[in-house]
């Protein structure tokens, strides 16, 4: 069995659980091969897919339906958006990519490993291809691919309507729209590019997170709780929450509660005991303490310099 075989044929359904695959490999390259796999199922995966086998290539998924999903990379949590139909993934069989997803699915999975890529370069007249430029899980949408995609699904649904041939060239557009499009060459010193490290958190799961701590500054809202409604591990909402506010969780929510101090401290007559424990802080010692550190003056004195003249 070739590596595109194995890759997206029989082991591929095996990983969904699913047989009867409509599969093309095409062998036409001088090193490797390059194939296409459909994926369709009417029932969500019973459980996350098993391991990828190690391999020098890309999985490039074309969704044809709208995928509720959650993905990981070498077993850790990726942030994983719902996919609409026509959108494009990449999966970098070198993280030992896996998925679980929540509801019916259709996609094409295109087998581009590397070789096939430098080749596409080589005819192009540019450097070999160490990694592609991309987002991590992200989607993203191709005019290209979506169109090769569509030239592909006819020969699928109703057998003998395209030939092997067609097919075969189909491949090899799109490896070499990829190797273009997205290809990253070493640099002057040889030096290759790293894959794609952890990124932030997607538009929806920052949302959710700054709502349910900015709604319920009084209340502790603890790690777990929001990594879960974002549908990620605590580590890695953690590094993602980062990434995207550029402070940890922690540090964001007490800038939240000062904020919302000096609201208080303006707009009401409230003590300073009464507004720390409004704010989510442990006590007034507490309070003042975390606002000298973030304002540069105690609660009490920044009220007097702006607050109104309460009474």
């Amino acid at each position: 069995m070739s590596e595109a075989d194995s890759q997206v044929g029989g082991a591929l359904g095996a990983r969904f659980g699913l047989s009867n695959l409509r599969v093309h490999v095409s062998r036409s390259l001088a090193s490797g091969s390059l194939a296409v796999t459909e994926l369709i199922s009417d029932v969500p995966t019973a459980v996350p897919t098993a391991s990828m086998a190690h391999d020098d290539a890309f999985l490039v998924g074309v969704q044809l339906s709208p995928s509720d999903h959650e993905m990981w990379f070498a077993g850790r949590p990726a942030p994983s958006p719902p996919f609409t139909p026509g959108e494009t993934c990449f999966y970098d069989l070198r993280r030992d990519p896996t998925v679980f997803i929540r509801g019916p699915y259709h996609s094409l999975q295109f087998y581009v490993p590397r070789t096939a890529m430098n080749e596409a370069a080589e005819w192009d007249g540019a450097p070999a291809i160490e990694d592609l430029r991309y987002d991590l899980a992200a989607p993203l949408r191709d005019p290209a691919i979506r169109h090769l995609a569509a030239a592909v699904r006819p020969a699928f649904s109703t057998p003998g309507a395209a030939s092997g041939v067609f097919l075969d060239h189909v491949l090899h557009a799109l490896a070499a729209h990829v190797a273009h499009r997205y290809g990253h060459a070493a640099d002057r010193h040889g030096r290759r590019p790293r894959p794609p490290g952890p990124v932030g958190l997607a538009g929806w799961q920052l949302n959710r997170a700054r709502e349910m701590m900015a709604g319920r500054l009084d209340e502790k809202v603890s790690l777990r709780d929001m990594a879960q409604a974002c549908g990620l591990s605590v580590s890695y909402f953690a590094r993602a929450f980062r990434i995207s506010t550029g402070l940890p969780p922690h540090r964001w929510l007490l800038h939240r509660r000062v904020e919302r101090a000096k609201d208080l401290l303006c707009r009401t007559g409230l003590s300073l005991s009464e507004i720390a424990l409004a704010c989510g802080f442990a006590d007034q010692s507490h309070f003042t303490r975390v606002f000298c550190q973030m304002a540069g003056t105690t609660p009490a004195m920044w009220r007097r310099d702006r607050g109104p003249a309460l009474h």
